[in-house]
């Protein structure tokens, strides 16, 4: 099927592109703006132009019509001229191309706005809109032009919309400081979630149903007063005749966009009935009336419209884009004219290692580098894990741009180019990195290539600031202090998000498919904002980080320590802790601890998967087994949403697996009991200030992700949820085959072949094979990607490896080389990975010593040893390839050297 769409730049034609597309529809986006849609064909052009239109529509099966003058002009006449002239070509050129049907979408405004309307109203109820208010009246008028062509078609009359998807007239006219009302008068509005408008008309596309229906949820209106409420407005009652004349001036004056006629529209906006809507087309929303108009509140909250002004809130971060651009072609200038980009896109890899998933790098920005993304994203991922991340990236360098006040051509490679897919693997994109660092005070390129690449500018001197430079300086400040101000109650509301939008697997599995489907989008979006005010904090963090370096060196990260109870992603580890205490206090219970397997004492603490009073298996009585049994129950209630590799959807977490909790519990209790943290060494008040500043900094860091944590396990479960249901319907096969599909093709109502899904599994399990690099500049292949020659897997006695101090302290211990959490590791081994993430965590509790390929003194295994006091190297590049179970090593914090002592087996 190919479909023409008309005005596709709106929120609504972006919104039934984006749904088409995913259907495999052919689309055509006709607009004057770009539209960004990936996977349509864009033409611009004016509805008004008659060749144009005729030429879109050329081959289409349908034509959805929504190109209008949305926003009330100056004159009769060039609204007319958009409106219906507009609609005549489209009309015309159905006739001249064959098109065979039509959707139009019409308004609840052709019912007319009157003080005697009835409650609601039917699709049966006569059309009668003032002639003055343009907008209706034209609808009204364009139905009859339809009705009169003959022509099959489906005429939608949608009530007002709201969601936070909308960027429209009706957003603006709601995102004024207060809402007016006239003393006396009770308007009433009723709203329509702009996805369920959406998905009405994505869906009457791809039918061959025919009609006139009113779009509307199923609850009824709200008055101003509780709109207002549930936007975070006032209300201010004025007598009518001071309200008429405030429009009338500030449309007169350009001061407001609503033009005297219209108000009217606001003071009795029409309310549908929607049983056709439900029983006819058997439609049903995904949400209330009073639900879109919340999630409206979520992009409303931060922006203020003064008329047609408006006036971002310069303490707020902007609501990112949660559908980001992906393959924009290089930079061609502000004009469009700049030739150099001839070159394009290029591959980052053979054909024989690409993965399908892969991203096209530009040659102008061709450094990329996993380092600082390898703990939050282990790879390779599967399809959908990885397109929700690389979503989540994309829309947080977007937010970048907004943050740093970025533009020209470092905002369009960072907003389409800030991470990439390779290997199915995330990376990082350091050539806009360090261009942005460029343009960052007290940053520079070089400090980027430190913490990125590991690369070291030893006598580095501060350079001079030019006049422009410290202009450009001191207009950053302007932008982004503000926003530092707010930062901490942005992480807040990620925070309010993350504890309310998850739903239980029963409420899960008590929504419709509509309504689950909304869910996950909902949850998706969500997670890319959190995503946004993480990735802002880290690079907050990092530049803390470089500040304290700078002051004290790298003793700066040993200066400060603020302890465990405000550190999210050692919660899980204080809970471990706290559970072997309570065995070393209670000889029984240790005893009954370290004499069972883990799953025995699940069984014991939860015998018909319930929590207990505490009996052992012979049903006497365990010392300490009731307060156990409650204390691990409250730890996995506070922390089961955390785990080993907690991005990847796929994988399992504590709540799905309270048994690593429990073998993590046992293990501590035969551990050596751990050696007291040495104390900080003091130094010169400047020294530990800038300590403080950069520990500070670490813990909100900290704070910032755990929202992402908890998302992502709340999308992790409705998708489980959703791959149920695509089983029962027979469009999987397995459950787990939903991780093959990518983000967009779990939306899709069309199913995905068992032989893609095949395809994708065994494309993962070849590039979890391959050793891809930690950075890379133009292109990876398995040279880079292998193992050094230089390494020795057997390495001799007395030999070392070398990585970055994290935490000091000197620890013998016996290698183990772990590739997944849930591996052998006994107390005292000196646990040894490419990288850890939190769901790592509990294991810190008995290891001797933590070793990891990759990351810096701020990375997760940098931060928990040093506070838990347990010796950690990082950065080593190569242990995991180096060193080799079975061998002795002595792990030294201080110096960052791990020694062989003996080789082992």
């Amino acid at each position: 099927m190919r479909v023409l769409v008309t005005g596709a730049s709106g929120v609504f034609g972006r919104d039934i592109c984006t749904r088409l597309v995913r259907e495999g529809v052919d689309v055509v986006a006709m607009a004057r703006r770009d539209v960004t849609v990936p996977g349509v064909e864009f033409v611009s052009a004016d509805i008004r132009d008659t060749e144009a239109v005729e030429k879109a529509m050329v081959g289409a099966d349908v034509v959805v019509h929504l190109a209008w003058a949305v926003t009330p002009l100056r004159t009769e006449e060039e609204t007319r001229d958009v409106n219906i002239g507009g609609s005549t070509n489209v009309l015309r050129a159905m006739e001249a191309t064959g098109c065979p049907r039509i959707v139009f979408s019409s308004s609840a405004t052709v019912y007319g706005s009157h003080p005697d309307n009835p409650p609601v109203f039917t699709e049966s109820d006569p059309l009668r809109p003032a002639p003055d208010i343009y907008y209706a009246a034209h609808k009204a008028e364009v139905e009859g032009l339809i009705a009169d062509a003959g022509v099959p078609s489906v005429v939608t009359r949608s009530s007002p919309a709201a969601g936070r998807h909308l960027d429209n007239y009706e957003f603006r006219m709601f995102a004024t400081p207060v809402l007016m009302s006239a003393k006396g008068e009770t308007p009433v509005w009723q709203f329509m979630h702009d996805e369920d408008i959406g998905r009405f008309h994505a869906e009457a596309i791809l039918s061959d149903r025919t009609g006139v229906v009113n779009v509307a949820p199923p609850d009824g209106g709200m008055t101003i007063p509780e709109i207002a409420g549930i936007l975070g407005k006032k209300v201010v009652e004025i007598p009518l005749s001071a309200m008429q004349r405030v429009v009338e001036i500030g449309w007169k004056y350009n001061l407001i966009e609503m033009d005297p006629p219209s108000l009217a529209g606001y003071r009795w906006m029409p309310v549908l009935d929607d049983k056709r809507l439900r029983e006819e087309w058997d439609f049903q929303c995904a949400w209330t009336g009073r639900e879109a108009l919340e999630d409206l509140a979520r992009v409303l909250s931060r922006t203020v419209y003064i008329g047609p002004h408006r006036i971002d809130l310069p303490w707020r971060l902007a609501y990112v884009d949660t559908n980001p651009p992906r393959d924009l072609p290089p930079y061609d200038g502000p004009d469009g004219s700049d030739a150099s980009t001839d070159a394009g896109l290029a591959d980052a890899a053979p054909a024989e290692l690409r993965g399908e998933f892969d991203s096209p790098i530009d040659p102008t920005y061709p450094t990329y580098s996993a380092t600082n993304l390898s703990e939050a994203f282990p790879g390779p991922m599967t399809p959908l894990s990885l397109s929700v991340s690389l979503d989540a990236m994309l829309a947080a360098s977007d937010g970048m741009v907004d943050f740093l006040d970025l533009r020209d051509e470092i905002a369009h490679a960072q907003r389409g180019r800030g991470a990439g897919s390779f290997g199915h693997r995330i990376y990082a994109n350091v050539s806009v990195v360090r261009e942005m660092a460029a343009a960052m005070p007290g940053m520079s390129p070089e400090d980027i290539d430190e913490q990125f690449l590991g690369i070291h500018h030893a006598n580095r001197e501060a350079s001079s600031m030019s006049l422009s430079e410290a202009l450009d300086s001191l207009r950053l400040l302007a932008h982004t202090g503000p926003k530092l101000l707010g930062f901490r109650g942005e992480i807040g509301r990620s925070e309010r998000e993350a504890a309310t939008l998850p739903a239980s697997p029963d409420e899960l599995g008590a929504k419709e498919d509509a309504e689950l489907l909304a869910h996950i989008e909902l949850l998706h979006d969500e997670l890319c904002q959190a995503w946004n005010v993480a990735c802002i904090s880290n690079m907050i963090a990092a530049g803390a980080q470089s500040a304290a370096e700078k002051i004290s060196g790298v003793e700066a990260f040993d200066l400060e320590r603020g302890g465990v109870d405000d550190l999210q992603s050692a919660g899980a580890l204080v809970g471990v802790r706290r559970l072997a205490d309570l065995a070393a206090r209670c000889r029984q219970l240790g005893s009954f601890l370290t004499t069972r397997s883990p799953e025995e004492v699940l069984a014991a603490i939860r015998p018909g998967d319930r929590p207990t009073g505490g009996a052992g298996d012979d049903g006497e009585p365990v010392d300490g087994l009731s307060e156990f049994a409650t204390w691990f129950e409250d730890l996995v209630e506070r922390y089961g949403h955390r785990g080993p590799g907690e991005t990847e959807l796929e994988n399992e977490m504590f709540s799905d697996r309270p048994v690593l909790l429990l073998d993590s519990v046992i293990k501590a209790v035969k551990a050596p009991t751990p050696a007291s943290t040495p104390p900080a060494t003091r130094r010169a008040l400047r020294e530990r200030i800038a300590a403080r500043m950069m520990n500070n900094a670490m813990r909100q860091r900290e704070q910032a992700r755990d929202p992402i944590v908890r998302l992502t396990h709340g999308l992790r479960r409705a998708v489980r949820e959703r791959a149920r249901r695509l089983v029962a319907l027979g469009a999987l096969v397995d459950p787990s085959d939903v991780f093959y599909l990518s983000y967009r093709e779990l939306l899709a109502s069309t199913a995905v072949g068992a032989d893609t899904i095949a395809r994708r599994r065994e494309e993962r399990k070849r590039l979890a094979a391959l050793r891809m690099p930690n950075h890379f500049t133009g292109i990876w292949d398995t040279d880079a990607a292998g193992v050094d020659e230089s390494d020795d897997p057997d390495t001799a006695e007395g030999s070392a490896v070398s990585g970055i101090p994290a935490s000091p302290g000197t620890v013998r211990g016996r290698v183990r080389i772990l590739t997944d959490v849930s591996d052998d590791l006994d107390p005292g081994d000196v646990l040894v990975a490419h990288i850890t993430d939190t769901g790592w965590t509990p294991l810190f509790a008995f290891a001797g010593a933590v070793v990891t390929d990759v990351g810096g003194v701020l990375s997760h295994p940098a931060v928990v040893a040093r506070e838990f006091g347990v010796p950690c190297v990082v950065g080593t590049e190569n242990a995991t390839r180096v060193l080799h179970d079975g061998q002795t090593v002595e792990v030294d914090g201080d110096t960052g050297t791990i020694r062989v002592v003996e080789k082992g087996a």
